[in-house]
Formats: structure tokens, C-alpha cells, sequence
């Protein structure tokens, strides 16, 4: 079974994204306790959008 964080590593791939997103939300998760993606305003509105989505 897949973690979470490999999910979000593979929806960054599906969607062609470079590899340092995966660091910035790792950032924004654990070092700035970001909670929601949608907070995550160093990301692209679109990939932001992608995340609000999928469960």
C-alpha cells in the first residue's frame, strides 16, 4: 500500500512537474505546518487545484 507522500509524488509526476515540488510540499507540510494545500501559495494555482480534488 502507498503512503500518502507517495501519492503526492506520483500525482506530481502524472502531472509532468518538476521534482523539487515534491520538497516544497514537503517543506510546507513539515516545517511550516502548512494543514491544506490550498494555503500552499508557493505552488502553481493549478497544481494547488489538483490536490483539492483527490482524496
Amino acid at each position: 500500500m502507498k503512503s500518502k507522500y507517495d501519492k503526492i509524488q506520483q500525482i506530481i509526476s502524472n502531472m509532468k512537474q518538476p521534482d523539487y515540488r515534491y520538497l516544497q510540499i514537503t517543506n510546507e507540510i513539515f516545517r511550516l505546518r502548512t494543514g491544506e494545500f490550498k494555503s500552499m501559495s508557493i505552488l502553481p494555482v493549478k497544481l494547488r487545484n489538483c490536490f483539492r480534488f483527490r482524496r
